[in-house]
């Protein structure tokens, strides 16, 4: 859903008008930063610990 709200906002008559060239790229971006956010608030990916022996 996070997709198809992007994409509309960016390409459609009353707001940005831009090409579904470039609106749907972002969209799929927006939503994998979304998901990337998601997890990591919800602990699954948690940040990486550096061991140095």
């Amino acid at each position: 859903m996070n997709a198809v709200s992007m994409t509309y906002v960016l390409q459609a008559p009353e707001d940005f008008k831009l090409t579904t060239s470039f609106t749907y790229p972002v969209g799929i971006t927006f939503v994998m930063i979304c998901l990337f956010a998601l997890l990591f608030k919800a602990g699954i990916i948690e940040k990486a610990k550096v061991v140095v022996e």
